[in-house]
């Protein structure tokens, strides 16, 4: 899964915005539940994803792990819909 936006996202004064610089996120006008406190974990958790996934992948490779944290990486790719 890639997002749409690409990465890295910054935060900048009211705006998330892509690494082009195009705001991605204005919480204002589309999300007015979340406050501007909330940008520094959403903006970690968008950057972050893809190393996630990545090092999921590694353990969910039988010659990596045992077979319980296979099991676990495995079930948990699934969930995200990244298998």
């Amino acid at each position: 899964m890639k997002p749409h936006s690409p990465l890295p996202w910054t935060i900048d004064g009211y705006y998330i915005r892509d690494a082009k610089g195009s705001a991605t996120f204005a919480n204002e006008q589309y999300y007015p539940w979340v406050e501007e406190k909330d940008y520094p974990y959403i903006v970690h958790a968008a950057n972050a994803y893809p190393r996630m996934i990545a090092v999921l992948r590694q353990i969910a490779t039988p010659a990596l792990g045992g077979k319980a944290q296979q099991y676990a990486a495995q079930a948990i790719l699934a969930e995200l819909g990244e298998q």
